[in-house]
């Protein structure tokens, strides 16, 4: 099985095992880039990645993300930090009494369910398919939606492959 980095797509190692396929992982460099010491690396590295991505804690909520995500909300960034990924991301259930992870539609969330399955086990999911229902001026639209994840220490890097909306 080979094992390739979901971020930059550089081979992080091939295993000696009979399994084929392909791993997904982050490589030393890329992580380097991630954890970097200097104030505001995480942003500058987020800023770097040509879709949206985002750093998600281990309660679900929002540490940063990039100007992507920024343009694909049409939030400035102080606006969405800190907050749960229902409450950002105008999850129409996230209205309901309870709120995000509260209501009883949050334990069959997909998006929650990748982000805290990758956070507890460390494994990377990539190309998971989703829909959002998303609260709008118009009403309640479905979204597709398409999510890479990475554990990167003590944080969950949620990356939008991809996003579709009738």
């Amino acid at each position: 099985m080979h094992k390739i980095c979901a971020w930059c797509g550089n081979n992080i190692a091939d295993s000696l095992d009979s399994c084929p396929g392909v791993s997904h992982g982050m490589c030393i460099e890329c992580e380097a880039l991630l954890i970097g010491d200097k104030p505001g690396s995480l942003r500058h590295f987020l800023d770097e990645i040509d879709v949206p991505v985002m750093a998600i804690d281990k309660e679900g909520q929002l540490l940063t993300a990039n100007g992507r995500v920024e343009k694909l909300l049409h939030k400035d960034l102080h606006e969405i930090e800190n907050q749960l990924s229902g409450d950002f991301m105008e999850c129409a259930h996230a209205q309901l009494p309870g709120g995000c992870r509260n209501t009883t539609h949050c334990p069959t969330c997909t998006i929650r369910k990748t982000v805290m399955h990758t956070y507890k086990s460390g494994e990377s999911q990539t190309n998971v398919e989703t829909t959002l229902y998303r609260r709008t001026e118009q009403g309640i639209i479905p979204i597709q939606l398409w999510i890479t994840t990475v554990k990167s220490r003590d944080v969950v890097i949620l990356r939008i492959e991809e996003m579709r909306a009738p």
